[in-house]
């Protein structure tokens, strides 16, 4: 039953990826400018400095949902499936490590192809726990 639960939570995991998949680009621009802003006033932007000021709003968000995101990952390591769930902070981490010293195009086609393999495999978590009942751990290590 808990299972159904934290699943059904991954739901919302895959809609707040498939938003930022569609608005990525627009979180690499918002990204940047904080970057630029902190070089040349060495502080971080406050409201009043993002142009438009719905930049402040939608960044807001954007990490807030990142942030119940990480939550969900981080708890889903105490499930059966805690392997893949391991994998993919790592992934997470190492590919956005990378990802900050790219060029702003590669940055935001890397992105979008991280974010489209973190929904494929959050949606193979889900239709596995439901459907397929397939032993994840047996599978990738015999």
């Amino acid at each position: 039953m808990l299972g159904h639960i934290f699943y059904f939570f991954g739901l919302f995991v895959i809609l707040s990826i498939t938003t930022r998949i569609g608005t990525y680009k627009k979180f690499v621009r918002i990204t940047e400018f904080i970057k630029a802003f902190k070089k040349v006033t060495g502080k971080k932007p406050n409201q009043k400095d993002h142009k438009p000021p719905t930049d402040f709003d939608y960044l807001t968000s954007t990490l807030s949902l990142l942030m119940i995101e990480f939550l969900w990952y981080f708890v889903g390591i105490l499930s059966g499936n805690w392997i893949i769930f391991l994998s993919m902070l790592v992934l997470n981490f190492v590919s956005n490590k990378i990802l900050n010293v790219l060029h702003t195009t590669l940055r935001v086609v890397g992105g979008i192809f991280l974010n489209v393999v973190n929904l494929l495999i959050i949606l193979f978590l889900i239709v596995n726990h439901f459907h397929l009942h397939l032993d994840i751990f047996t599978l990738l290590f015999g």
